[in-house]
């Protein structure tokens, strides 16, 4: 039975989903193409027919991690108390494979520049959620916040299993530093939360 174009498009963007997944938990060369079939329910020869290489899936999982991040972000900092909100699930510990930025960050950076454009062009986007109307001042300290967030959780993910307490502190300094950083003029309590994005 032949499939239509409209049920193609989804079954790819399942696949790069699922890749997503995969590749901000194992990182690039931690997860191999028969992985990354068998997680999508594809042949070898059927990978092959949807993507020219493992470069190409990892390309569009990662534009596609990114457009998550920016849905939820732009979600949840809609509401009162959201930067805050957002930074205390961002930093704990069930998420810590979820952001793109320290996940995959350091095997963009040794990819092509192609990959390393798609990503630019969705930290660009992020970052204009709240701060494309913002003063230049404004803005360099709004993008602050978020290398906050991002050099918090990578510290904290690197120490969390041999050091939880080490972990803890790094996170609860991170949430400390960001209150002083974020959107000029607002201090924002993190919101009581479990800690879960979703």
């Amino acid at each position: 039975m032949k499939v239509t174009k409209e049920k193609a498009a989804e079954h790819r963007a399942n696949v790069v989903q699922a890749a997503s997944k995969l590749f901000r938990e194992h990182g690039f060369n931690g997860i191999n193409i028969a992985e990354l079939t068998a997680a999508a329910c594809l042949t070898h020869g059927g990978f092959y027919r949807q993507f020219d290489s493992k470069e190409e899936l990892f390309a569009e999982a990662t534009e596609a991690a990114l457009v998550e991040v920016i849905a939820l972000f732009t979600q949840i900092t809609s509401n009162a108390n959201g930067m805050g909100h957002f930074a205390k699930g961002y930093l704990a510990d069930e998420n810590i494979h979820f952001c793109p930025v320290v996940n995959l960050g350091a095997d963009v950076s040794r990819q092509e520049p192609e990959i390393q454009e798609r990503f630019a062009s969705g930290l660009r986007q992020l970052l204009a959620v709240r701060g494309s109307a913002m003063s230049s001042d404004a803005w360099n300290k709004y993008t602050a916040a978020f290398a906050t967030l991002f050099g918090t959780l990578l510290m904290a993910k690197a120490v969390r299993l041999a050091d939880k307490t080490l972990a803890d502190a790094i996170t609860n300094a991170g949430l400390e530093q960001f209150e002083t950083v974020q959107e000029p003029g607002k201090t924002e309590v993190p919101a009581s939360s479990n800690g879960s994005l979703f």
